[in-house]
């Protein structure tokens, strides 16, 4: 087994898989929307035409968006954001294991601020506070995944608490991590 056959965490390749892995999570995330007007769309089975003006539905975030850009419904926030990102911030920081991210509560903090982006109101200071929370939120799920990587196996209960994103890392990861040490060995086995 050589180094270069077995090293594919590098590649373009798979930087632009986990863009796209992060992107259907997200376009795919349920949020709630509160119909402007009346709508004559028909989403694959869902028929949005039988729903009168102020229905409020649950529709997946790349229908709210396309309804969104057209005047038809405005994406209800069922989040105060900084409570929700102070609130996954300190969970993380204050447990050593990583905790639960199978709901996805970053990706809701994701669809906040692309509301606010698509409002024109990106330079928010609330949009700024939200972004960095979620980027230390980041730092650390990452440092609790590295820890995990020098292990053999994981259990069930700690890959249910890790998104598909983070599964995707912890296994890239993984694999790096047992090329490096099997090269180690082999080296010091010659010796």
């Amino acid at each position: 087994m050589s180094l270069e056959k077995d090293n594919t965490l590098f590649k373009e390749d798979n930087k632009t898989l986990i863009q796209r892995i992060f992107r259907i999570l997200l376009y795919n995330m349920n949020v709630r929307i509160k119909l402007t007007k009346k709508v004559n769309y028909t989403f694959g089975d869902l028929d949005l035409s039988k729903l009168s003006p102020n229905a409020s539905i649950e529709v997946p975030l790349w229908i709210a968006l396309v309804l969104y850009e057209n005047g038809y419904c405005k994406i209800e926030d069922d989040i105060n954001p900084e409570m929700e990102a102070v609130k996954i911030y300190y969970l993380e920081r204050n447990s050593s294991e990583i905790t639960d991210a199978s709901n996805s509560p970053l990706l809701k903090l994701t669809v906040y601020l692309i509301k606010k982006f698509r409002d024109k109101k990106h330079e928010d200071k609330v949009v700024r506070q939200v972004k960095n929370i979620i980027l230390d939120i980041i730092q650390i799920r990452l440092q609790k995944i590295l820890k995990l990587v020098s292990l053999v196996g994981l259990e069930d209960d700690v890959v249910k608490k890790m998104s598909m994103e983070e599964l995707y890392l912890f296994s890239q990861m993984h694999s790096l991590y047992n090329v490096w040490v099997d090269a180690y060995q082999r080296i010091l086995e010659v010796m």
